[in-house]
This record gives structure tokens, C-alpha cells and sequence, in this order.
């Protein structure tokens, strides 16, 4: 609920508008009545919308890439940017939605890849989908300027491959996310007309500045994203120490971690948001700490690309703000928030005799009030709180309880060890209703997933010798990422989180 609130027995809220108005006994509070419409049961636990602290939009992560490593799988990337359309980015952004509406997440960060092809960078179809879902996003589209193949100077990079190798490599689309790169300029002035255009639109999506991630962008691009985030009101996103090869750049060219360095030049904040941040040192999160800077968890997708676990706890225990997210690469290609945080809680679970776990009630607040910082609406979203507004979710008891559940079980805890998407019966976003009885009611999913299967028919069908070739230059390239990077491997880094040791 609130701040510090325990759970209502039998409880319930009043919803007029978009907003709540009243939390407390469902006995006390009938007596308000008449009332338009009645939603839930005792058969059902009401919590606050689910936020995805970290995701991607725009093409579905299923398409084909490598299950490799991140720094070889970024190789790739651009093979789902390069194809795009803005009926396919709205299409593939509008299934993302509604999964996630279906696992009970009503607001999402979101990093959108852009196609320099597409009118706006095809990023207003992205966005239109999260207006048709009906939920609420803050969307950032990403920027790099540098380091483009790998945690390297470009030019030093491309001088250590066979000639003919560097010559395709320079004119292609690899890391650049479509064949052409937009100047800063270029970026920053997009960012402003999406502002112009977007920002606060139905009062559910924000424009935010977004930097890709630390070893592709230079300290300009960072201090003008520093200078036009603060201008524009807005927050900055970023990927940040996702990777230990990330890490230990960061270290090798600057002789300094990316957090001291980032710090030193102004550019953390409470409007900045670092997705990952698995690789931090103690003086990173004191970092953080101080800086007020909203970390986001990803437990599934840092264990898929290989990046390893983020030191929850010890960024709790200095007071930093931590969300999660599915990052649109959930460890079961189900965007389902509800068994990440299950994942997310037995992660953080370190042997030994005296360890506790993070509570169930901690994990939830991640995952809603916590969240809204990742999403710039605290204090509006992320509580059932009379004054916020109405996102919730209504979970069904039945499956939870079956065939037992113990009565002195919090319902926090049975929540968390045992809910999944399925369980979702209603979700509401601003007092509308997006889901109910288990079905998305702004989306044709079964439609949407035809159009989708269709569209990958077509594409199986067609014959692409751009995308096959480009395929094959990115294959050629991944054994010269792979050797430069093998060599950063000694003396190994500690680890946040340790694996059993023999």
C-alpha cells in the first residue's frame, strides 16, 4: 500500500476518475456506496500496477541473435533495427505491450533502438503503441558516439583486422543500430521535437534523454545529455556496468571506475536512471548513494547474456533506490515481472548460516513505488494511496492457495513465491480498465501475434541477401571482439556476487 502500510485483510479502494480515493475495509467503505461498477473479491489480493524498471521497444529480442555473451550478441543488434518498419515497430511494440499488461506492469522504462531510415527514427510508432495498450512509459531513444565494435577506439580496432574485413565492417550497420548514424545534433534535436510532441501526452508518456551505455558514448555526449535533460525537465537513461568487460574498460582507458568518472563530471543525479549496474564497487554504490541515482535489477536478462548479478542488497543497505525490469530479454521469453522478481529474490540468497533474504514486502516495493522513479512518476503512481492514481492490479487467490497455503503465510510472501502472469485477472491504469478477466481489452493479442507470425513467414520466405551478408560480416567480426576482450581476463575482478567456490 503506502509508505510502511501493512496489507488490508478483506480490504478495498474507491476508484472516481483515474484516481484513488479511498483505501480501508471493503465493510466501511460499502457503505459509500451506490457505486458505477464493482471489480474483485475476496477471492482476489489488490497491489499497485507493476513497474518495468528497464525495457526495450520497438522489435521483439526474439528474432534469430545468438544466445552468446553481451559484448559478442551487440554484433547482432542491428539485424533487428535494419528490417524494421513502422507498422512492424508497432506491431512488435503493441505484443510487448500487451504481455506485459497481461503479467499486472502498467508503466515501463524503455529504451527504444532507432532506425535512421524511418520518419522520427520510426520512435512515434514505439510510442503510439504505448498510447493504443494504454499504458504509461518513459521512453528514451538511444545515442552512441564511439566504441561502436567493441571497448575500443574505432579506428585502433578496425587497424588490428585484415584490410578487407575492416573496409566492410567500416561501411556497415554494426553498431550503429541502422546503416546510417545520426550526428549529436541530429539526436538532441529529435529528443526535442519528441518532447514537443509526446512529452506528457494522455498524461502517460515521458521523453527521456538516453545515452546508450558507457563504452559507446564520449564525455560530450554524456554532459549534453546532462545539460538537455535538466533543460527539458526530463530524466536520463543509460545502461550502465551491465558487464565486466564494461568494468574493466572503464578502468584500463581512465584508471577510474564509469561511476567516479560519470560523477566527477556531473552527470549523475535523481533524474538518472542505470539499468543493470552489476558490476559495481562498494565506492560505486556509495556513489549512487549520495548521488540519488535509481538503479534498475534485471535478474533475468543479466543471467541470459552471461553479465552475472547485481549486488542488491548491498545498494539497499546504503539507501539506494533499486527497480526491476524484464529488459525485454526475460529469462523465459515471457516478460513476466512477476516470476523475475521470484528469480530476482533467490538470487540474492548467499550462503550461510546467518543469511537472510530481502523481504517479499521489499521486492514488491521494487517493483511499484520504487519503480515509479524509474519511470519519473513518484509520487503519482506505485502506492494504493488515496491522491495517487488508480493502477492496480488484481491478482486471483485461487492458484496461490492451491492445495495449501498456510494461514500464518503473509500474503506478501505467497504472493511472491508463487504468482505468476497467469494469476493477473484485472488491471487498471489510470481507472480504466486494461485487462480483465485475464484478457488484454485494448489489444487483439491472437490478432497481433497472427500479424507477427506472419510477418516473420514473409520475411523466412523472401530471400535477404543485405541481412544475410550482414550476418556474415557480423560472425566474421565476433572472433576479433572475442580475442581483444580474452585478453582483459587476468588478474580476474571480484565479483559482487560469488558463484560456489571449490
Amino acid at each position: 500500500m503506502g509508505e510502511g502500510a501493512a496489507p488490508i485483510p478483506r480490504g478495498a479502494m474507491i476508484v472516481e476518475g483515474d484516481t484513488v480515493t479511498a483505501v480501508g475495509p471493503a465493510d466501511d467503505l460499502r457503505r459509500r456506496g451506490p457505486f458505477d461498477a464493482t471489480l474483485g473479491s475476496e477471492g482476489h489480493m489488490a497491489l499497485p500496477g507493476l513497474v518495468n524498471g528497464h525495457h526495450h521497444a520497438g522489435r521483439t529480442f526474439r528474432s534469430g541473435l545468438p544466445d552468446i555473451p553481451f559484448e559478442r550478441r551487440s554484433l547482432f543488434i542491428h539485424l533487428l533495427v535494419a528490417d524494421g518498419t513502422e507498422e512492424s515497430i508497432h506491431r512488435s511494440t503493441l505484443h510487448s505491450c500487451a504481455e506485459l499488461l497481461r503479467a499486472g506492469v502498467t508503466s515501463a522504462a524503455v529504451i527504444y533502438y532507432p532506425n535512421a531510415a524511418l520518419p522520427a527514427l520510426g520512435a512515434e510508432a514505439a510510442l503510439q503503441a504505448y498510447l493504443d495498450s494504454g499504458m504509461r512509459v518513459a521512453f528514451g531513444v538511444a545515442q552512441r558516439d564511439r566504441s561502436l565494435y567493441v571497448h575500443e577506439d574505432d579506428a585502433r580496432f578496425l587497424a588490428t583486422l585484415p584490410a578487407d574485413l575492416a573496409a566492410r565492417v567500416r561501411t556497415s550497420a554494426i553498431g550503429r543500430y541502422s546503416a546510417r548514424s545520426l550526428t549529436n545534433d541530429e539526436y538532441f534535436k529529435v529528443i526535442r521535437d519528441l518532447v514537443a510532441r509526446w512529452h506528457g501526452r494522455s498524461g502517460r508518456v515521458r521523453i527521456d534523454v538516453c545515452p546508450d551505455w558507457f563504452p559507446s558514448c564520449t564525455d560530450e555526449l554524456f554532459l549534453e545529455s546532462r545539460r538537455v535533460a535538466s533543460e527539458l525537465s526530463t530524466q536520463i537513461q543509460t545502461h550502465l556496468l551491465e558487464t565486466r568487460y564494461e568494468m574493466l574498460m572503464a578502468r584500463r582507458q581512465l584508471g577510474r571506475s564509469a561511476v567516479e568518472h560519470l560523477m566527477e563530471l556531473g552527470v549523475l543525479g535523481p533524474d538518472v536512471v542505470c539499468a543493470h549496474s552489476v558490476w559495481l564497487t562498494q565506492r560505486d554504490i556509495e556513489l549512487y548513494a549520495r548521488a540519488g541515482v535509481v538503479a534498475v535489477h534485471n535478474p533475468a536478462s543479466n543471467l541470459r547474456l552471461f553479465s552475472g548479478v547485481a549486488p542488491v542488497r548491498e545498494m539497499l543497505a546504503r539507501g539506494v533506490t533499486v527497480a526491476v525490469g524484464c529488459d525485454g530479454l526475460a529469462f523465459a521469453d515471457d516478460n513476466d515481472l512477476l516470476s523475475d522478481l521470484r528469480l530476482a529474490d533467490q538470487l540474492q540468497r548467499t550462503p550461510g548460516i546467518l543469511s537472510e533474504r530481502i523481504s517479499s514486502g521489499a521486492w514488491l516495493r521494487m517493483a511499484t513505488r520504487d519503480g515509479a522513479r524509474a519511470v519519473g512518476m513518484a509520487g503519482r503512481i506505485g502506492e494504493l494511496t488515496p491522491g495517487f492514481q488508480a493502477d492496480l492490479v488484481l491478482i486471483r487467490k485461487a492458484r496461490l492457495a492451491s492445495p495449501y497455503a498456510h494461514r500464518a503465510t503473509p500474503p506478501e510472501d505467497l504472493l511472491l513465491w508463487r504468482a505468476r502472469a497467469e494469476d493477473v485477472d484485472a488491471v487498471l491504469v489510470g481507472g480504466r480498465v486494461v485487462v480483465e478477466d485475464g484478457r488484454v481489452t485494448t489489444v487483439d493479442p491472437v490478432r497481433l501475434a497472427g500479424e507477427l507470425a506472419e510477418d516473420a513467414r514473409r520475411a523466412a520466405l523472401a530471400p535477404n541477401p543485405e541481412a544475410d551478408a550482414s550476418r556474415a560480416l557480423a560472425l566474421a567480426l565476433e572472433p576479433h571482439v572475442v580475442r581483444l576482450l580474452a585478453g582483459w581476463d587476468w588478474p580476474e575482478p571480484e565479483a559482487g556476487y560469488r558463484y560456489n567456490t571449490r
